[in-house]
């Protein structure tokens, strides 16, 4: 038994049969859960809005309270806490031992700051 030799270099590419239907349902899909996750994140009471407050510069958590009236201490760091795992916010180490520290958005935050402007001017249109 031989074996013949592949029609094909090592070095050309393979070109496989591209269902253009199928590829657009899984982007769409892929966008669905993308969005999906962006709601489990700012959903929960007081997450869009710490993040919306952050936008205008880093606050300490006394300051985020006064700023998110109704919020309770204890949810007030847990959505820190998720914010910060999301990679939203980063907290910034108190400089001296009387202060806590102080949160101010990550890069990923900065970004979100535009869309969230977006969202309230349609929520102060429509709702």
């Amino acid at each position: 038994m031989s074996i013949s030799p592949p029609d094909r270099t090592v070095d050309q590419p393979v070109h496989l049969p591209v269902d253009r239907r199928s590829l657009a349902s899984a982007r769409r899909r892929e966008g669905v859960l993308a969005l999906s996750r962006a709601f489990d994140l700012l959903g929960p009471p007081g997450a869009g809005l710490i993040v919306a407050v952050l936008g205008q510069g880093p606050s300490d958590s006394a300051q985020l309270r006064n700023r998110l009236r109704g919020i309770s201490d204890v949810e007030l760091a847990i959505r820190l806490h998720d914010l910060i795992a999301a990679g939203l916010v980063k907290r910034i180490p108190a400089t001296d031992a009387s202060h806590g520290g102080r949160y101010a958005l990550d890069e990923a935050g900065k970004a979100l700051v535009i869309p969230l402007a977006g969202l309230l001017v349609w929520a102060e249109d429509h709702l």
